[in-house]
């Protein structure tokens, strides 16, 4: 597993340490995944009767596919948690893999909070280390500035966690080339001290790009779009689509191969979602302005109709 403490691409690493070596599976220990919803895969362990308990409890709080989390048994040292833009922090799922977690001395938990402002439809953020205080001394909470302050280029991260943890983090990173530079500071402080007015009114247009794009997509032919409840992607669902044809003869067998459609033949650039263990989905951002989301979506409601 890798061990790497890392924040979002818009916000400096903090702490990269490489490769560990992977524990021993013991037989009554298993590798298992869950399907992730636009999140990072982050390695874990768990007693199979333990997961089985996981599962079950958790599940019918997140219905199937929009999971937050992607699940891999493992024994390291350290461990994380990683909530993403469909789940946006339920705190009754948190509550429910801390119960698990909390057993296990050796696991770690990394919570990214990187989208913790930008939420939809009055829903309130939750985080690990906020829930379940028994996992307080445990949980590593990083966050940034390039989400919720459109602050991509100034590298900046922030990481809060146990005590030593965040001093041998510092040690690190000073002895590293990188560093975030006193003026990408003085920015991240001025924007998290700063009035926060804008913050919410960005939520708000996000929110007003999500419903479009969403309504857009679920109309056209062979794609299904749930609502996501925060950040700024949409996941549609292309399983009405796999086993049509392009107009130059191509069958759609996977989500990348409608990736590479929308792409070539309607000029829209989407991922596919096996990148992020959610096949047969696509994501697509709406961090653009409204005209361009519809301009985008109508190339795909045609593209849609022109497969056979």
């Amino acid at each position: 597993m890798k061990a790497a403490f890392y924040t979002e691409h818009g916000s400096v690493d903090v702490l990269q340490l490489g490769e560990l070596p992977r524990p021993p599976v013991a037989d009554d220990e298993v590798l298992v995944e869950v399907a992730a919803a636009g999140v990072n895969p982050i390695d874990r362990r768990l007693r199979s009767g333990e997961l089985q308990e996981y599962i079950t409890r958790t599940f019918p709080v997140v219905p199937g596919w929009d999971l937050a989390g992607r699940i891999v048994a493992t024994g390291a040292a350290v461990s994380g948690w990683n909530v993403g833009d469909e789940v946006a922090g339920l705190a009754e799922e948190l509550r429910a893999l801390a119960e698990v977690l909390s057993r296990h001395e050796r696991v770690l938990v990394m919570s990214d909070d990187i989208y913790e402002h930008v939420l939809f439809d009055g829903r309130d953020y939750a985080t690990m280390a906020q829930v379940a205080p028994e996992m307080f001394d445990r949980t590593l909470t990083i966050n940034g500035v390039s989400k919720a302050y459109a602050m991509t280029g100034w590298r900046i991260g922030i990481a809060g966690g146990p005590a030593d943890l965040i001093k041998t983090m510092s040690k690190v990173q000073n002895q590293s080339t990188g560093n975030p530079s006193s003026v990408s500071q003085a920015a991240a402080v001025a924007a998290l001290t700063g009035p926060q007015e804008l913050v919410g009114e960005r939520a708000m247009s996000f929110q007003r790009r999500r419903d479009r794009v969403v309504e857009m997509l679920n109309q056209a032919e062979g794609l299904t779009c749930r609502t996501p409840e925060g950040a700024f992607y949409a996941y549609p669902n292309i399983a009405g689509l796999l086993g049509r044809k392009t107009p130059a003869g191509q069958v759609i067998e996977t989500d990348r191969d409608f990736v590479m459609y929308l792409m070539e033949h309607a000029g829209v650039a989407t991922v596919h979602g096996e990148a992020y263990g959610l096949s047969p989905h696509i994501r697509l951002s709406t961090a653009s302005s409204l005209e361009e989301l519809e301009e985008a979506c109508r190339r795909i409601q045609k593209a849609c109709t022109e497969l056979t």
